[in-house]
């Protein structure tokens, strides 16, 4: 190559070039060198090439004076051993020279593609990038066969070169387009993010300089953006907040991890909790890389603290009267009995169940019932020491639990009773409620903690055992735990789940025990309940009505007698035509009358067609000594409906006679007890006397019950009486039995 050339070659290389500079096309780039060599071998009708590698595939780059059929055949094949000048020389990563295009076995599969066009030679070299990746290949045809000189080889070397040049540089400039653009859409996402995050974003630097603020919440600034810019926190936020700030900073630069903290600050009057999120950022400032930063994410956590205040609220304390629940009273049970198995002191637990609670709730609504309820606890709460505690553990049932204290159980015993006696005094006075006032009680079962303590479920169900006994010993008072209660209570329970079988299973029946006058003639019958035991045996009354009357299966069991009554009237009649008078007594419990009696025992009456009028309900003195406005208006009903009301076991437990007048009563039977002992120089005669003046002034018809002897029966017939029952006459017996009796009744009464 002469000088002339070479000078000619270092222009067009330095026009090249400032086409680079200028940001040309790439392909228009690739035209320009292309077209400066075919110029420089314009003697040898030459035509230049570039194609540009994708993957495994040669794309067209520049080729402005070959056919354009030719490069559109081109374009995309694939590289491989045997694929042509180019193909094979991308592959090879070396240059190959092919002089005769119809015979080289390289171009076997592509000859046709380029000798119509009347290509016969084709020298093509790698373009290689400055780290030798394969970045295309140049290409020289010629129209004829041939072969390169040296010349030439400089010549390719040397655009070859610049070729590479020329990519790079744009594949350098589309990096740059394309981080530039993800930058952009990084920034906008940034930005449309910050304006609609609740949070707040700080840059901070390492003195605690206020660098940037992101963030659309600037009203939780404690100072305005334009006023926090340049400052530092010392300078701004109250001392204690900014030095844990501070702390946090150094910490985050120091160990280079995220760093978590919550402080609070007072923003527009009002205080708040913040939660801060810090992580360091490195080389934020380029004018300054010496100094390092943190980014400080500010999140407003008050309302989630609230919340999980309120959830630990509702965790360990009844919402209804803010009292602690079950999950606080048993942590305070486990600490107490953890104390006491170490310094053996001794502690309390009093189970209160309310009286009478039921009949105000259902009565005024459950409204009224939880504004009692707050009453209460408001009143237990006033009663105790600052180291007491009472709990609300669901429903009218509280539990008071006193502080372990050195001493002796009964010194603690003689304590919980006193607590327990002025509990049920405080209870004692009236509630206000609805303009009204209104009267409860409590039961109180006491269980002592001390070493000897069973598990936290046990004491409480040993307090709730006597609690139970407290309640059937009359309610109103309180009772301590027993081990001889707990076999009470398993008796109850299994008596209970045994009652649920029997109803299921109609092993509940009623017998009748006859009413006579003193001839013995029968004029009624009284209906009493019997349980046909799978194991026991036929159980009278007194082993499951308590348990019935407090598990509320009292209804199902009237219901059972008051059918038996009914099919056991029809039956006589059948017989025989009862007299008008001839009625049957049914018991009613007092437990009954928590709701309504007189629904169950009409509805059964009228569907089995049976009158009213041939039936005595039996009441107990207690339900009319201590009426409620239900139980008058029941009795009323009752009575209307054409039942005949009876008051059982008369003159038993109290000296005030004047519900008599207050009621609608039509028979009193005087109880056994008074008949037990009877004899002419007993004193229970003058009683009985003046109960049968006090019935004959009143108008009520008298039956005595207990008759044993025939004493009894004289004494009571002189005093005027004309109406027994008990063993004397007849013992309770099954329906068929009273039948038969009854026609000898009436075959005696015939024959005579």
């Amino acid at each position: 190559m002469n000088t002339d050339q070479f000078d000619h070659l270092l222009a067009e290389q330095q026009a090249i070039i400032e086409k680079i500079a200028r940001g040309a096309p790439l392909g228009e780039t690739l035209d320009s060198v292309c077209l400066f060599v075919e110029a420089t071998l314009a003697r040898d009708d030459a035509r230049c090439s570039v194609l540009l590698l994708e993957g495994d595939r040669l794309r067209h780059g520049g080729a402005p004076s070959l056919p354009a059929d030719y490069c559109q055949a081109i374009d995309g094949v694939q590289i491989g051993p045997i694929t042509g000048s180019c193909g094979t020389a991308a592959f090879r990563r070396e240059q190959v020279i092919v002089t005769d295009i119809e015979n080289d076995p390289l171009w076997a599969d592509y000859k046709a593609l380029a000798l119509p066009h009347g290509l016969r030679a084709c020298w093509s070299t790698p373009i290689r990038g400055h780290d030798d990746t394969v970045l295309g290949t140049f290409a020289i045809y010629y129209g004829e066969v041939k072969a390169p000189t040296p010349w030439h080889l400089e010549l390719i070397d040397r655009f070859t070169d610049l070729c590479a040049i020329v990519i790079e540089r744009d594949q350098a400039r589309r990096r740059e387009q394309q981080l530039v653009a993800e930058l952009q859409a990084s920034n906008e996402k940034l930005r449309v993010f910050t304006r609609l995050m609740p949070d707040l974003g700080f840059i901070l630097d390492e003195d605690g300089r206020y660098e940037a603020i992101y963030g659309a919440n600037e009203h939780l600034l404690y100072t305005p953006a334009d006023q926090l810019l340049g400052r530092k926190i010392c300078d701004v936020l109250p001392q204690d907040a900014a030095a844990d700030m501070m702390r946090v900073i150094r910490r985050t630069l120091a160990t280079g991890r995220q760093q978590v903290i919550e402080y609070r600050l007072e923003i527009g009057g009002q205080a708040r909790i913040f939660e801060g999120r810090t992580a360091p950022i490195q080389h934020y400032d380029a004018t300054h890389p010496e100094r390092r930063h943190v980014l400080w994410v500010a999140r407003d956590v008050t309302q989630r603290h609230t919340a999980e205040a309120q959830i630990r609220k509702l965790a360990f304390f009844d919402p209804l009267t803010m009292l602690p629940n079950r999950r606080m009273l048993n942590d305070r049970l486990q600490a107490l009995s953890e104390h006491s198995q170490r310094y053996h002191d001794v502690g309390a637990l009093l189970y209160l169940d309310l009286d009478h609670f039921k009949r105000i709730n259902d009565s005024l609504g459950h409204s009224v019932g939880d504004k009692l309820l707050v009453q209460v606890a408001d009143r237990l709460q006033h009663l105790l020491r600052g180291t007491d505690m009472v709990a609300r553990i669901g429903g009218d049932e509280f539990v008071i639990v006193l502080d372990n204290e050195p001493g002796q159980p009964f010194e603690m015993a003689e304590h919980a009773a006193e607590v327990a006696q002025r509990v049920l005094d405080e209870l004692s006075h009236p509630f206000a409620l609805e303009g009204s006032e209104y009267r409860i009680g409590g039961s109180i079962g006491i269980a002592l903690i001390d070493a000897k303590s069973c598990s936290l479920d046990t004491l409480l169900r040993q307090a709730d055992i006597a609690m139970y006994h407290a309640k059937s010993s009359g309610r109103n008072t309180f009772a301590f735990y027993d081990p001889a209660l707990q076999e009470a209570v398993d008796l109850y329970l299994r008596t209970e789940k045994e009652l649920h079988a029997a109803l299921e299973n109609d092993e509940l029946f009623a017998v009748f025990q006859p009413q006579v006058n003193a001839r013995g003639c029968m004029t009624g019958a009284e209906a009493l309940v019997r349980w046909q035991h799978p194991t026991r045996g036929v159980l009278t009354p007194d082993h499951f009505i308590h348990v019935a009357e407090q598990c509320g299966l009292i209804g199902q069991l009237q219901e059972v007698v008051t059918r038996c009554a009914c099919h056991f009237v029809k039956s006589l009649n059948a017989v025989h035509p009862l007299p008008e008078n001839f009625r049957v007594a049914i018991n009613l419990s007092a437990s009954q009358f928590q709701f309504n009696p007189l629904s169950t025992t009409l509805e059964v009456v009228e569907a089995e067609g049976v009158p009213p009028s041939r039936f005595t309900l039996e009441l107990t003195e207690h339900l009319l000594v201590e009426p409620t406005r239900e139980t008058r208006e029941y009795l009323s009903a009752l009575r209307k409906a054409g039942f005949k009301l009876s008051i059982d076991d008369f003159g038993t437990g109290y000296s005030s006679l004047a519900y008599l007048k207050n009621f609608p009563v039509d028979e009193i039977k005087i109880d056994r007890s008074f008949v037990d002992t009877l004899s002419e120089r007993s004193p229970e005669s003058p009683i009985i006397d003046a109960i049968i003046a006090l019935a004959r002034s009143f108008g009520f018809h008298l039956v005595a019950e207990g008759v044993e002897t025939a004493e009894q029966v004289n004494i009571l017939a002189g005093l005027g009486l004309t109406c027994f029952q008990g063993y004397y006459f007849a013992r309770p017996m099954p329906a068929e039995d009273v039948l038969s009796r009854y026609r000898q009744q009436l075959e005696a009464t015939r024959s005579a």
